[in-house]
């Protein structure tokens, strides 16, 4: 679940799309040695005795006697990039560069996510445990106070009895609520590591402070 977690995990999608625009990169310093083509077109038109020539950018040349006609020429036209001194290799080495440095930065970023992950599972599991014997403590602290005011009631025990086992009562479930409280926040965080965390659940935290302090 940690490994598979770990690719919805924002931090890893925000490396995946620096090793894509990595290797994009690469491809855009290549292209500075390869070769490109181009259309070229001319359009000449004769009236009489006289013609006139236009290009596909629209110039104009001289006129020529010639017999009524219009002629089109159309082509390609390869341009080959001009030698720079290296400097086009040296994108292509540069880019090459930072694309094994983003694949370096994604695989760290991959196992600390991971790692995360699976702390928090297992910090989830510790509070778990925790949070059930505070369970268990609160119950038998009730059970203790309840106990001691019926030994109040006759006589068996006295007021400070009552206000120890009050006192513990409180105790525990002060606990078990704290308890309650990282395991909550420890689920939010697992959501987090995991790319699943919704609006919905940082609603339901705020619902629930708002009634602990009501």
């Amino acid at each position: 679940m940690a490994r598979k977690g770990a690719g919805h995990q924002p931090q890893m999608l925000i490396q995946q799309q620096l090793v894509t625009l990595s290797r994009e990169q690469i491809s855009l310093a290549e292209a500075g040695h390869a070769p490109s083509l181009g259309l070229i077109a001319e359009y000449r038109y004769a009236f009489g005795s006289q013609s006139q020539h236009k290009t596909a950018a629209g110039d104009k040349s001289g006129f020529t006697d010639l017999d009524n006609n219009s002629t089109i020429f159309a082509g390609i036209a390869m341009n080959l990039p001009l030698y720079r001194g290296g400097a086009t290799s040296n994108k292509v080495e540069q880019a090459k560069i930072q694309y094994q440095q983003s694949l370096q930065l994604q695989e760290q970023t991959w196992r600390e996510v991971t790692r995360d992950i699976r702390s928090t599972q297992n910090d989830l599991i510790a509070l778990q445990s925790t949070q059930n014997a505070y369970l268990q403590a609160v119950g038998s602290a009730e059970s203790a106070l309840l106990a001691t005011e019926q030994g109040f009631e006759i006589g068996t025990r006295t007021i400070v009895d009552v206000l120890n086992s009050t006192s513990q009562l409180y105790q525990a479930r002060q606990q078990l609520s704290a308890s309650q409280i990282d395991f909550i926040l420890a689920s939010l965080k697992l959501k987090f590591l995991t790319g699943e965390l919704s609006e919905q659940d940082l609603f339901d935290v705020s619902s629930l402070s708002v009634e602990a302090a009501g």
